[in-house]
């Protein structure tokens, strides 16, 4: 019994200590923020944007933010994005035809930077929660401190 007592306690000291508490998120954009819509000029990866009207007190602000001010591409066996300061993501993965689903997330069809331009057949679908990189800060989209430009 005692061991058995002793095992148990041992066994939930450890579940306890190696459990993180999440951080606490900002607030989502889709709940800050509406009419979220993904803006590309001429087909161009490296003009593509984020276009919101996001709570600022009282009122709204428009605000357009290109993303590749937020992330990078990350070219391995399992390319992605990740979340990186003027990363250039979607202009080095050749990201085209993205798109923003109900919870912020982004999916781009991308061909997977340099050593896959010469394989246009050969595609991948790519995912991050915008969440992670974009925040609303007195109603302008930002990330990694540049904010996003007054539409």
């Amino acid at each position: 019994m005692y061991r058995a007592v002793l095992l148990m306690t041992l066994f939930l000291v450890a579940l306890t200590t190696s459990t993180t508490i999440p951080k606490r998120d900002d607030p989502r954009l889709e709940k800050e923020c509406r009419d979220l819509e993904l803006v590309t000029v001429n087909r161009d990866p490296a003009l593509t944007s984020l276009q919101a009207k996001c709570k600022s007190g009282n009122d709204e602000v428009t605000s357009r933010l290109n993303l590749n001010h937020c992330l990078h591409w990350r070219s391995s066996s399992n390319p992605s994005f990740r979340v990186r300061k003027d990363g250039d993501g979607l202009k080095d993965g050749d990201c085209i035809d993205c798109v923003l689903n109900n919870e912020a997330k982004l999916l781009c069809s991308c061909r997977g930077g340099s050593s896959y331009r010469d394989k246009p057949q050969k595609r991948f679908v790519e995912g991050i929660n915008l969440n992670e990189a974009i925040k609303v800060k007195d109603g302008y989209l930002e990330c990694h401190g540049i904010k996003g430009d007054k539409r």
